[in-house]
């Protein structure tokens, strides 16, 4: 933790991090807090004049992530996202709602989470 920190940011910072689901977005750094590269800021004040960043994905989003990981055997949310041309946000979602409905089997967390075809499904 940086030394200038008050433990109340400290908490908060620890917070947010449970509540985004991906601790490791949000750095800690000797001089303070940053985010991770590719992690994207918005600023809901201005979200109605911009596009959507929740907007759905294309309609074949679902079935070009299968066929990718089916074809890689594994893949992780940037190399979906880079492949098909979505945003990591996206693959994101993409994965965690195809693993949820038991299409693909998510394997560790953060940064080196991997996601491969069920076996029941492959």
């Amino acid at each position: 933790m940086p030394s200038r920190h008050t433990p109340t940011l400290h908490t908060a910072v620890s917070r947010l991090r449970l509540a985004l689901g991906e601790p490791e977005w949000v750095l800690t750094r000797d001089d303070g807090y940053a985010l991770s590269e590719g992690v994207e800021v918005l600023d809901w004040s201005r979200l109605e004049e911009t596009p959507s960043a929740s907007a759905a994905p294309p309609p074949d989003a679902r079935a070009r992530v299968l066929e990718l990981i089916r074809t890689r055997g594994q893949a992780g949310t940037s190399e979906v996202a880079s492949a098909l041309g979505l945003s990591a946000s996206t693959g994101l979602r993409l994965l965690r709602g195809l693993a949820q409905e038991g299409l693909l089997v998510r394997d560790g967390s953060g940064r080196s989470t991997r996601y491969r075809c069920s076996p029941q499904r492959a």
